[in-house]
């Protein structure tokens, strides 16, 4: 389970109204149809309560019952920018593709289908947050150069192709 990820679904559940955290991870288990282990959660829990992000509302027993504070809300904004600042600069990489070459489009299919599947499954996108940002500065200079030759085209087209093949492998 991420723990950025898994972070953002704790504050929005327990910004939606508090609960335990047997709760969240039923509701997690929702959301992202995989149910994370107890190891995973209650950690991040513990995290969140020294940080001030949330804080028992109630407890009996071994049951907590969790909520947000100011601080978590904030936090949560926080995330939920950063989250969608990512998924626009993944747009602006596909519209980047995109444009590379009109009417060799085709080729770029594969790719521009892999990027869509990135920003539809967070988990991955995530996971993979600083390779694909490192991977988007890269080709914004490789394709800011003026006048790039027909081999160096042929050349990202390769690479392109090569890396679309392993992925695909995986």
């Amino acid at each position: 389970m991420l723990k950025g990820y898994l972070k953002v679904i704790i504050l929005r559940g327990l910004k939606n109204k508090p609960c335990s955290g047997y709760d969240l991870l039923k509701k997690v288990e929702e959301i992202i149809d995989e149910k994370p282990s107890s190891g995973s959660l209650y950690p991040l829990l513990n995290d969140l309560l020294r940080n001030n992000y949330i804080e028992i509302l109630e407890e009996s027993n071994r049951k907590k019952i969790y909520k947000i504070t100011k601080d978590g809300e904030v936090l949560l904004e926080k995330l939920t920018k950063e989250k969608e600042n990512y998924i626009k600069a993944q747009e602006e990489l596909l519209n980047i593709v995109k444009g590379i070459d009109e009417k060799d489009y085709e080729s770029y299919k594969d790719f521009i289908q892999f990027n869509e599947n990135l920003k539809n499954e967070n988990k991955i996108l995530f996971r993979n947050i600083e390779l694909l940002v490192e991977f988007k500065t890269i080709f914004n200079k490789v394709l800011s150069g003026k006048n790039i030759s027909k081999s160096k085209e042929e050349e990202i087209k390769k690479i392109l192709k090569e890396t679309i093949k392993k992925l695909k492998k995986l």
